[in-house]
């Protein structure tokens, strides 16, 4: 194995135990709120579509929320 494969492995390990996410990693977050303001939903996503954002739900259902009421959170 070469050296460069080594180093990379040993940074994976490092730092998925600290909660590390690596710099080449988008951080795929929505908000997403309803025409009050009120937000319904903050967290990953799994695709993003023409429609919406893919969001894959606790109960191992997904859903869908539309594009015009989420938002991109920043990395």
């Amino acid at each position: 194995m070469g050296e460069c494969n080594k180093i990379a492995i040993a940074l994976v390990f490092m730092c998925l135990p600290l909660g590390c996410t690596a710099p080449w990693q988008d951080a795929k977050e929505i908000q997403c709120s309803d025409s009050d303001g009120t937000i319904f939903y903050t967290g990953p996503y799994d695709e993003e579509s023409w429609y919406g954002y893919l969001v894959q739900l606790d109960d191992g259902a997904g859903a869908i929320y539309p594009k015009h009421k989420c938002q991109k959170m920043p990395a």
